[in-house]
């Protein structure tokens, strides 16, 4: 007989401010997190590990100690299927004095119906306003004139946001960034980082508020919201971005690229972005997928490590959550 899929919960991040929610199931169906009974979050489960024999999925809940409350149930369902936790229960139910009641989950619940969710990067994120989208249009407009000015560098949508823009002509609902690539005309990762940190000091000198993030991109925060910036660059034909992305034949990409409506203007994307697509979210990348998770190659391992900043550019440019990895 199989082993029934069980889940089990953990505190992270030394002061258990971070929830992880995670455990082997059947399939590679979408996996939904319930918090009394409403639901709240997806998780895509990735294949199963080289000597392992079944999926396993991952939620995480950030700042927990504000999200939850005590007394409150999580379940786990993967289809019609309740996923029991360690303990065989149908539930976990949120211990005594687990929460600071700083944000009331019941807010969380209620509003889980008018589109509020956690992401898969553990944050509580509401829909994206037409406010919101009318100011990234705005920040994407500066950071293209200020990357031509400066560099004479294209600055495309790309990821998360060309593929909501190309699905369906709009942001994917709930995301809480605005992702862009800058091709740079360096050709390896060592010139990539030198390369960064003479524009974080340019856009520093400029009064422009950048930080360099954990993965190695730029985060430019303009007209009250953020860009995440990350630099592209060819390597023979293989296109590179950042720490995410290395698609080999992907030179011809970028070789003409078009444009994409957004809002009442345009922004910069691949001509042709279904290769990329297709490269990066498989063939199932035209159906939406809140909980996807991609399973970086070992070239993208490689690049997110090169890029990762050290210690000397997280003091200079780190935002308070990349100085707080730094060793004391």
């Amino acid at each position: 007989m199989a082993r029934q899929s069980r889940f089990k919960i953990r505190l992270k991040d030394g002061k258990g401010d971070t929830l992880v929610l995670g455990g082997a199931v059947p399939d590679l169906s979408p996996v939904t997190l319930y918090i009394d009974g409403v639901a709240c979050g997806t998780s895509q489960p990735v294949p199963p590990k080289p000597g392992k024999t079944r999926p396993t999925f991952k939620f995480a809940i950030k700042n927990v100690r504000n999200v939850l409350r005590d007394g409150m149930a999580l379940s786990v369902r993967q289809g019609g299927r309740i996923v029991p936790d360690v303990n065989g229960d149908a539930a976990w139910v949120v211990p005594e004095n687990f929460a600071s009641g700083a944000l009331p989950v019941v807010d969380l619940v209620k509003s889980a119906g008018e589109g509020l969710q956690i992401n898969k990067k553990g944050h509580v994120s509401r829909p994206v306003t037409d406010d919101a989208k009318d100011r990234y249009l705005k920040a994407y407009r500066f950071a293209r004139d200020w990357f031509d000015r400066q560099l004479g560098y294209a600055v495309l949508v790309s990821h998360g946001t060309l593929l909501g823009l190309y699905r369906s002509g709009d942001l994917i609902p709930n995301d809480d960034d605005f992702d862009c690539l800058y091709l740079s005309a360096k050709t390896d990762t060592a010139g990539i980082v030198a390369e960064r940190v003479a524009i974080l000091e340019a856009m520093r000198r400029s009064g422009l508020k950048a930080e360099v993030g954990k993965t190695g991109h730029i985060k430019l925060r303009s007209h009250a919201c953020r860009l995440d910036l990350m630099p592209a660059w060819l390597a023979g034909d293989t296109l590179n971005i950042s720490g995410y992305t290395s698609m080999p034949g992907g030179r011809a990409l970028v070789r003409n690229p078009g444009t994409l409506p957004f809002r009442d203007g345009q922004v910069g994307a691949f001509a042709d972005p279904e290769p990329f697509l297709v490269h990066q979210y498989g063939a199932g990348w035209r159906h939406p997928n809140p909980g996807f998770r991609s399973i970086p190659s070992g070239a993208e391992r490689a690049n997110r490590q090169a890029l990762r900043p050290k210690p000397a550019e997280i003091i200079a440019f780190g935002g308070a959550s990349l100085r707080l990895t730094l060793p004391a």
